[in-house]
């Protein structure tokens, strides 16, 4: 059975970033950052449904997951 995937975003910058992850600890590896970004309160389950459905879409999602790497957000 597939793991259920959760979207989270963190601001870099000037940019949103998100990632669609299994967990927290999951997010923060494809962050590749020691910090914890949830705990400093710089991340956060993600609520918009545009960003959302970029990193939940079939292409991008496998392609990304694979890599581990997020998804910019716009």
């Amino acid at each position: 059975m597939a793991k259920s995937l959760k979207v989270y975003q963190a601001q870099f910058g000037f940019y949103d970033s998100v990632v669609a992850a299994a967990n927290q600890k999951a997010a923060l590896r494809a962050w590749e950052t020691h910090q914890n970004l949830f705990a400093e309160g710089q991340a956060h389950v993600a609520t918009d449904e545009a960003a959302i459905a970029a990193a939940l879409s079939s292409r991008t999602c496998r392609s990304n997951a694979r890599s581990g790497r997020p998804i910019p957000s716009a």
